[in-house]
């Protein structure tokens, strides 16, 4: 399963695909999230947009550092798009699974 935890600017896209979404606009709103999304069994996939990732790098590091799962895929937030690669495209491109 994926999540997603994302700045509020950015929320809606996942949420219309379906991605359970936590919206952080403030670090320790980001790391309490991080956190519960991390301990859950159920979650293979944490997604997290470019704003949220540099408001908990190193707990985000720490993270990967000491565990293999869930995997953090970190993506641009919205505005933050280059080259016309669709958010979609760049999980896609990133895990080989459409979300």
């Amino acid at each position: 399963m994926f999540a997603c935890l994302s700045d509020p600017s950015s929320a809606v896209g996942f949420r219309l695909a379906g991605v359970e979404t936590a919206e952080a606009a403030d670090r320790q709103a980001a790391a309490d999230a991080f956190r519960r999304f991390a301990g859950r069994q159920d979650i293979g996939v944490i997604i997290v947009t470019g704003k949220v990732s540099r408001l908990i790098g190193e707990e985000i590091a720490l993270h990967r550092r000491e565990r293999d799962l869930p995997v953090v895929l970190e993506v641009p937030s919205a505005g933050e798009f280059s080259g016309g690669v669709s958010i979609e495209e760049f999980v896609r491109q990133a895990l080989g699974v459409s979300i």
